[in-house]
């Protein structure tokens, strides 16, 4: 448990020096197969967070449209979490950068922890009714900007690639988002 406990503090650390675009926090995590397993906790830390959004968005709702909701947002955050993953593993290969898959993988997730650390709350203090709508569209999208940045300096530093290869990333995980975002949206009654 200690260890589990060590190894998360390590992560996040990692995670908290690339927000701050300091490339040695890729020193902080690792790039073992446990390593890279254990990144995708950061999903289930993540989680509560996005759960209780989802309870406050939802609480106006009938019990059955409540519980569809949740079932399928939730069912929506495991794909994302996964899909993306999944799909570098062979992006990687096809830009030959297949040694530097795990080292991403890791950044990334680890990465998406803090990215929602900053966006969650935004959101959950949005559908309280605590930020006006413009204040919180304007917090969004300041987030937006800094994730996408963020995202950006990830994928530069773990997968040592020129810019417009790193932009073409990001850009494919924006598009992926959309995607599954977009599909998920079909089954909302």
């Amino acid at each position: 448990m200690i260890n589990l406990l060590n190894h998360l503090a390590a992560a996040l650390t990692g995670a908290v020096q690339l927000a701050r675009f300091n490339a040695s926090g890729m020193r902080y995590f690792d790039f073992s197969t446990i390593g890279f397993w254990r990144s995708f906790l950061a999903a289930g830390i993540v989680a509560p967070f996005f759960i209780a959004l989802l309870v406050i968005r939802h609480s106006d709702n009938n019990a059955a449209i409540f519980i569809h909701h949740i079932c399928l947002e939730s069912l929506t955050f495991l794909i994302a979490w996964l899909l993306f993953p999944l799909a570098l593993f062979y992006v990687t290969i096809f830009i030959d950068r297949r040694n530097y898959y795990v080292p991403y993988i890791v950044a990334y997730n680890w990465s998406g922890a803090i990215q929602n650390g900053f966006y969650l709350p935004i959101a959950i203090l949005s559908q309280l009714g605590v930020l006006s709508s413009s204040m919180a569209n304007m917090l969004a999208l300041a987030a937006m900007f800094w994730v996408i940045s963020f995202t950006f300096f990830v994928t530069r530093a773990a997968l040592q690639v020129k810019t417009a290869t790193a932009v073409s990333i990001v850009l494919f995980d924006l598009t992926l988002g959309i995607f599954i975002e977009l599909v998920s949206n079909q089954f909302l009654w």
